[in-house]
């Protein structure tokens, strides 16, 4: 009896979250597919897809003076390092407070 009750102690929030984490997967994706729909959140709809014709990615410089941010942008990423052309396409600052 004791060890009947002690594996639905166990298993049940094992299977709850198994559940949870494959729901929360589904329901995210459809979130985003209804987003972009109707045009919202395309940055991260983009992402999601893995289209593999443009890749971004910030970079970070922390100081005293704040935060800032570089947006580095590849049109074409590839594997070969001579083929890679990034350009910045956004900088910004967060100042910090004194």
């Amino acid at each position: 009896m004791v060890s009947k009750q002690l594996n639905h102690f166990f298993l049940l929030p094992f299977f709850a979250g198994v559940a949870g984490a494959v729901l929360s997967c589904v329901l995210f994706g459809w979130y985003l597919a209804v987003a972009l729909a109707f045009n919202g959140h395309n940055n991260e709809a983009g992402g999601a897809a893995r289209i593999e014709g443009f890749k971004q990615f910030i970079r970070f410089r922390i100081n005293r003076f704040g935060l800032t941010g570089f947006v580095i942008a590849l049109d074409n990423p590839g594997t070969e390092l001579a083929d890679l052309h990034p350009k910045m396409i956004d900088v910004f600052h967060i100042r910090a407070e004194e």
